[in-house]
């Protein structure tokens, strides 16, 4: 086996070679084992990135991540100064989509042009706008109670005047038909409300104030729950006749109270003498909207078994201004 020389080629093929499997290297002085890897490293080393976006160096080899960032640094200028050089302007390099399609250019055609409108429709200014309506301004000055009178028959001609003081007028009596007064009624308001009301059952009593219940109702403009509620402002008539008995003569003082918003407002009291004592009262009350009226009844040392009789107790009013 000495001295015996073996040919490369009549050694058994690798089938799989790998970078890190070492071969034969000669540099003419001595022979050395080196790995295939390194060897191909030594003969054409890879292009750094700088490199291979310069793209001047002709014995480095490329790897394709070294071959896109060669593409992506010089293509891209290249197509840059290719469009500029043909003089197409910006828009060859917009999308379809960003212009106006022939319909549409034939619809801005036939629309109405800045250069159409009066300066008025772009300027705002009330200045640009022609034919213009005149002026008619209020005088100037003008005091306090003074007011705008005609100065003469022409358009526009007025001036601010003082107004003499109004003075009382007096007329004679006079005699008015039915429609008149309804009228003369109508306008003051007058019989716009009214309600009346009776009990319809007897209602026993004790002594000391409670408050009588009025259950049959004649007339119901703002009634209700034995209660007037005024629905407008005003002046209002109220009153009531209150019937109390049981048969026998007793003793004992009572009277009918009016109380306007849960508070006596008026009533009156006297001696029980008859078996049926009836006592009456009314009262002229300014009423807010709101604000309500009902009636009470005063008992005081009463014997027996005393009621307010059913069918003789009433309450009315009506709005009088």
């Amino acid at each position: 086996m000495a001295n015996q020389i073996i040919r490369p080629t009549v050694l058994p093929p690798r089938a799989s070679p790998v970078a890190s499997e070492v071969t034969v290297s000669d540099n003419g002085a001595s022979v050395a084992g080196v790995t295939w890897a390194d060897g191909v490293n030594a003969a054409a080393p890879v292009a750094s990135q700088l490199e291979a976006e310069a793209g001047v160096d002709n014995s480095k080899r490329m790897t394709p991540l070294t071959a896109k960032q060669a593409i992506d640094a010089q293509v891209p200028p290249k197509i840059s100064s290719a469009i500029a050089a043909l003089n197409l302007g910006s828009a060859s390099q917009s999308q379809a989509s960003d212009f106006a399609t022939a319909a549409q250019g034939a619809l801005a055609d036939a629309a109405v042009q800045p250069s159409d409108l009066s300066s008025v429709a772009t300027s705002g200014n009330y200045e640009d706008l022609s034919n213009k309506p005149t002026a008619r301004l209020i005088p100037a000055g003008g005091l306090t109670s003074q007011s705008l009178v005609k100065s003469s028959d022409s358009d526009y001609d007025t001036q601010w005047s003082t107004s003499a003081a109004a003075t009382a007028v007096s007329y004679a009596p006079q005699t008015l038909t039915d429609a008149q007064r309804a009228q003369a009624r109508a306008n003051i308001g007058v019989g716009s409300v009214v309600f009346s009301a009776v009990n319809s059952a007897n209602q026993p009593r004790a002594n000391g104030t409670s408050k009588a219940t009025f259950d049959s109702i004649t007339i119901g403009g703002g009634f209700a729950n034995s209660r007037f509620t005024a629905p407008v402002d005003g002046r209002y008539l109220v009153s009531t006749t209150i019937t109390i008995g049981d048969g026998t003569v007793n003793a004992g003082s009572w009277g009918p109270l009016i109380y306007v918003n849960g508070a006596n407002s008026f009533g009156i009291a006297a001696s029980k003498t008859r078996f049926y004592d009836a006592q009456s009262v009314s009262e002229i009350i300014n009423l807010s909207v709101g604000d309500y009226v009902e009636v009470f009844v005063f008992l005081d040392a009463f014997t027996g078994n005393p009621r307010l009789e059913a069918n003789r107790c009433n309450f009315n009013g009506f709005l009088i201004g």
